[in-house]
């Protein structure tokens, strides 16, 4: 049964909306058992999950049939290895395996593409009589343009992961390369850094609307959001890749053909406003490339 915030008839019974489709795992929670596993996904073997079986919880909240009340829905997920899995054959061999080796020295290069999302959000801290604590998730300027600056996704190579070998611009004239999803209540999770100054609170994790409607902790540990203009409002997302509905192709950024380590590397400035300091942020992923498997 859900839990419910609100008075005794929105909380009511008969005022309790269906349940929601569950929410898809973490893909967070999932990284590390797969990136643990490399080895045995590689040499064959049992795959083996630390702490398997360790829940966490996700939860969704829903306005009340009359539109009044939040009723909180809530589930418990565990990573597990699924029956049947283990073991895993050796790469290429049988048919229970995640790898295939096609060709030790392929004539062409691996394709390194890539796909994904950014999101970015702004806070108001209001002191005085009326004190007002307000979160956004906006990424659309007055005009309908995206706020996305000198942005861009690009592969380095060499000591110190200094050479260019591929790159893709995001946001020039003309060529996009991404789209802008809307008043979406997605997941949002801080990874790239924050440019607040000082006051400055962010909540750093959760549901767009769970954010927005007061029910995740800023970074003080107590303030949340309380403004009432933007519940239920969802937020904004840049989408580029696979995750664009409007391109549905992974963002090529070069083709490799020799083993070694290689960095992909995204930047650019998100949410610049004129007479304030722009927002910078970079993210980094590590790809390598082996003939035999290294562990972590």
């Amino acid at each position: 049964f859900p839990t419910c915030s609100g008075s005794a008839a929105n909380c009511a019974a008969s005022n309790q909306p269906p349940t929601p489709e569950a929410p898809a795992p973490l893909p967070n929670r999932l990284n590390a058992p797969v990136n643990n596993n490399q080895c045995v996904f590689w040499d064959g073997g049992n795959l083996s999950v630390k702490n398997e079986n360790k829940t966490y919880k996700q939860d969704l909240t829903v306005k009340g049939l009359n539109g009044s009340g939040n009723f909180k829905f809530e589930w418990n997920y565990a990573v597990a290895v699924k029956d049947g899995v283990n073991p895993v054959d050796m790469r290429g061999v049988g048919d229970n395996t995640t790898w295939i080796l096609e060709s030790e020295t392929p004539a062409s290069g691996v394709p390194i593409a890539v796909s994904g999302s950014l999101a970015g959000q702004s806070t108001q801290l209001m002191t005085g009589k009326n004190a007002r604590f307000k979160t956004a998730h906006g990424l659309v300027d007055q005009f309908g343009a995206a706020r996305l600056e000198n942005a861009g996704i690009e592969l380095l190579n060499g000591s110190g992961a200094t050479t260019v070998l591929g790159m893709v611009e995001l946001g020039l004239p003309g060529f996009p390369n991404y789209s802008v999803l809307q008043n979406e209540n997605f997941y949002y999770a801080e990874n790239a850094g924050s440019f607040n100054q000082p006051p400055g609170l962010l909540v750093r994790e959760g549901w767009v609307n769970d954010i927005q409607n007061g029910f995740e902790l800023a970074t003080d540990g107590q303030t949340v959001d309380n403004f009432p203009g933007n519940d239920n409002q969802g937020g904004d997302r840049i989408v580029f890749g696979e995750d664009d509905p409007n391109n549905g192709v992974p963002l090529l950024l070069a083709e490799i053909n020799q083993p070694g380590s290689y960095k992909v590397r995204l930047f650019g400035t998100l949410k610049g406003n004129p007479g304030e300091i722009d927002a910078g942020f970079e993210g980094t992923a590590d790809v390598k490339v082996n003939s035999v498997c290294v562990a972590p």
